[in-house]
């Protein structure tokens, strides 16, 4: 089973791109129903080969902008995999406001946003409190020192 490769295949009508196992039969373009596809490239797993068909078939006016998006933040990016697991420091510091106050709403959602649930942020806060990185202002309330 560890030898299973995966196509990305380009369809010759449309253009369009799309995936499945090596030497699977009879495939057809699921965008257009034709027959006519051209292996494109060849990938060890399917999360690879679906990362690419979805950059492929992205317009290329917002390709590039993409992906740069997601190398920025590569907590967000599903070629990993969850490889990555979200920075904590990173995401608290850009929950800070401009005068170092936490905003533990925006630090819940956009946690909630890469797979991590309000407990994990709270557990979060609690050792970034105890490492000295933010103090406790109140229920609730953190600034970071």
């Amino acid at each position: 089973m560890g030898d299973q490769r995966w196509d990305m295949l380009r369809c010759d009508s449309c253009g369009r791109s799309s995936g499945g196992r090596s030497g699977q039969r009879s495939i057809a373009c699921r965008h257009c129903g034709s027959s006519s596809l051209t292996i494109a490239e060849s990938f060890d797993n399917a999360g690879q080969m679906a990362q690419a068909v979805s950059s492929a078939n992205l317009p290329p006016e917002i390709r590039k902008e993409v992906e740069d998006a997601l190398s920025r933040r590569p907590e967000l990016n599903p070629s990993n995999g969850g490889a990555i697991r979200p920075n904590p420091v990173r995401m608290i510091q850009s929950a800070a406001k401009d005068d170092g106050s936490i905003d533990m709403e925006l630090l819940v959602r956009e946690a909630v946003k890469v797979g991590v649930d309000e407990d994990e942020v709270k557990r979060w806060i609690e050792v970034s409190e105890i490492e000295g990185a933010l103090i406790r202002e109140g229920p609730g309330e953190y600034r970071l020192l």
